[in-house]
């Protein structure tokens, strides 16, 4: 992988930066906010085939960031599960749960299965992969 250059994937957490101070969760959305404007101009430069969102607020604000509607998410986990993918311009958007401790805490919350965290998230992006291939 630190061989071969994966143009057609952005990841992000949409805050440049973010850990330049010994910072760690509890991230506000207004923290996270301040670089819509140059993210919005990083896609449009890049034209990225995909766009993964690393958790539900970084998701709300690439939307944002991108002038599009945010979906009414009632439940951020079934969202995970029933997402196609949503367009703009040559990028599709996908959200998952952020990888962190919290994020995958998280996506284990309402799940009546035997599957772990990271099993559930596993599904997630192999979902996304067959969505995309």
């Amino acid at each position: 992988m630190d061989k071969k250059r994966y143009s057609d994937l952005f990841f992000t957490n949409i805050s440049l930066g973010y850990r330049t101070i010994n910072t760690s969760a509890h991230i506000t959305k207004a923290e996270i906010s301040t670089d819509k404007e140059i993210f919005k101009e990083l896609v449009e430069i890049l034209e990225p085939k995909y766009i993964i969102a690393l958790g539900k607020m970084t998701y709300e604000i690439i939307l944002e960031a991108l002038e599009l509607e945010i979906p009414k998410i009632a439940s951020f986990n079934h969202f995970i599960v029933t997402q196609n993918g949503l367009k703009y311009n040559k990028s599709k958007i996908y959200v998952v749960a952020h990888p962190g401790g919290m994020g995958s805490a998280n996506r284990k919350k309402g799940d009546k299965s035997n599957k772990t965290s990271i099993e559930l998230q596993k599904e997630d992006w192999i979902k996304i992969f067959f969505n995309t291939t």
